[in-house]
């Protein structure tokens, strides 16, 4: 009964994907010892599931992100596994969202 409920709310605060293509991104950083390594995976780590503050990195085009839970409820904390990144950007048309697994 619940993964009823879960794909109900899913549709809801889902559009139907028309269009669309994947991207891969990726990015290197170099650290001398062990430690300034430790330290900037957490910073990157704690960067990538603070949703709510990705617009700070998007630059000036607008683009907005917001979290949402299970339950689509708009949500203020880091990402978990089940949650909803929702992503609007500029221009016409739908936004997009997806879910974060595991």
């Amino acid at each position: 009964m619940k993964d009823k409920k879960f794909k109900n709310t899913v549709k809801k605060i889902l559009p139907v994907q028309r269009i669309g293509n994947v991207s891969g991104a990726v990015a290197e950083e170099n650290a001398q010892h062990s430690n300034s390594a430790r330290e900037k995976y957490e910073a990157a780590k704690k960067r990538l599931s603070d949703v709510n503050t990705w617009e700070q990195y998007a630059g000036s085009n607008a683009t907005s992100f917001n979290l949402y839970n299970q339950n689509g409820t708009k949500i203020k904390r880091s990402a978990q596994e089940g949650d909803f990144i929702a992503i609007d950007l500029p221009g016409p048309g739908p936004r997009r969202a997806t879910d974060m697994t595991g």
